[in-house]
């Protein structure tokens, strides 16, 4: 049967879990907007407990008729009622409800390249970081414990889904990452306007991680402090910072370019 109220209690659910990140954590669920981030998703996990709404319009659509659905509960929704429950300005037509990726602890001694980041705030900004990690093959990302969800609705969209091929580890104690990854013979480097040292001098080897700070703030003393190698990206026309995404791009893609066989 199609669902024609905003005050269906599955809708209404919905509404909350779009609008509130407390609600989606404490029932372990995000919202996925679209056809591409369910089939990202479902690329890399069971499709237990997954269900999606839709309308009949995106019903008729060659990329609904590729999904496998078999397993997964399916409600076909008004378009009125889609519009109320889509995170996105423009539904794409279908609302993917899915469980979140369980936590994982890190194992230090397997871990090759990792990014660390320091109180991302910006959805837009930490999904395009995700995104360009997977892009250059990075495969573990340290949060601290006030970044933005990276499960978020505008994260995911950001994100493209690459939120599902990497290991994000959320709420991180920072200095602690720092010196298990060395201890493990890793090296660590932070981005700092007054390094000495260029990205473009160095010779980065695979097991290698870097830290990215506060999109305003940059990162904090303590991070600082706890950094023994620091390096400044070039510019020039005194331009004197890079957005964070920007800059992450700049310098995972220098890794990458330096390990082309990891």
């Amino acid at each position: 049967m199609k669902i024609s109220s905003t005050q269906n209690p599955s809708v209404k659910q919905l509404k909350k879990y779009t609008e509130n990140a407390r609600a989606r954590n404490k029932d372990k669920v995000m919202l996925l907007d679209g056809f591409h981030l369910l089939e990202e998703y479902l690329t890399q996990f069971d499709d237990r407990d997954v269900q999606i709404f839709y309308t009949k319009n995106a019903e008729n659509t060659p990329d609904f008729q590729k999904l496998k659905l078999d397993r997964i509960k399916r409600h076909c929704v008004e378009t009125h009622v889609m519009n109320f429950i889509s995170p996105a300005k423009t539904p794409a037509g279908i609302v993917s409800l899915v469980p979140l990726p369980q936590k994982k602890e890190a194992e230090y001694e397997a871990l090759k390249n990792i990014l660390v980041l320091e109180s991302i705030q910006d959805p837009g900004n930490l999904g395009t970081i995700i995104r360009t990690a997977s892009a250059a093959g990075f495969e573990d990302i340290f949060l601290s414990a006030d970044c933005t969800d990276p499960y978020s609705p505008k994260c995911l969209r950001s994100g493209m889904g690459a939120q599902f091929r990497l290991n994000i580890y959320q709420d991180q104690d920072l200095g602690a990452v720092i010196k298990n990854f060395e201890d493990q013979g890793g090296k660590i480097y932070g981005t700092s306007l007054q390094a000495e040292k260029s990205l473009y001098d160095l010779t980065f080897s695979e097991k290698t991680g870097f830290v990215f700070g506060n999109e305003g703030q940059g990162l904090s003393k303590n991070i600082e402090e706890a950094l023994t190698h620091k390096i400044i990206i070039p510019m020039h026309n005194d331009t004197e910072s890079l957005n964070v995404a920007m800059a992450t791009t700049v310098v995972c893609f220098e890794w990458r370019r330096q390990n082309q066989s990891a």
